[in-house]
């Protein structure tokens, strides 16, 4: 059940990001409000993705049965905090018109883009890698797999 629906959001974003995306900007220079919801929508699917793999008792993480090792327990919630933290941050310094593609200002250069081109893709990845570290298995080191290709454009 996991790879076929791994799989279905693979093709959305395929169609999203690769197709629709690139002919909005080619014919218009921005995205439609539709295109850019349908962005919005993949994004937290690839977000909450990690949740279907995840064991039910996932938020009582102190309990759960993640790593018993502290240390490695506390750097995957401060990966997840700091990803999430710096996704939002970017988000929100661009400004959601820029954001979603709805208005186009150029090459940003300057706050978190000095360090990356996409500080948003960094910190959702950063946060997987979280995820994983608190629970790890085959589908999370997969998930870091390919979230890590899609920030380098694979």
């Amino acid at each position: 059940m996991i790879i076929i629906a791994f799989a279905l959001l693979l093709l959305c974003g395929y169609l999203v990001f690769r197709v629709l995306v690139r002919r909005d900007y080619q014919r218009l220079g921005r995205l439609t409000p539709l295109v850019s919801t349908l962005e919005l929508a993949v994004w937290l699917l690839v977000v909450v993705f990690p949740y279907l793999y995840n064991p039910v008792d996932w938020w009582l993480v102190w309990f759960a049965k993640t790593p018993q090792n502290l240390a490695v327990k506390l750097a995957g919630l401060l990966l997840v905090l700091i990803g999430m933290g710096l996704a939002v941050l970017a988000m929100t310094r661009l400004g959601m018109g820029t954001t979603m593609g709805q208005k186009v200002e150029g090459l940003h250069m300057s706050g978190l883009y000095r360090f990356s081109r996409n500080p948003q893709l960094l910190g959702g990845g950063l946060a997987v890698v979280g995820i994983a570290l608190l629970w790890p298995s085959g589908y999370a080191l997969g998930w870091i797999v390919l979230t890590g290709s899609s920030a380098i454009g694979w």
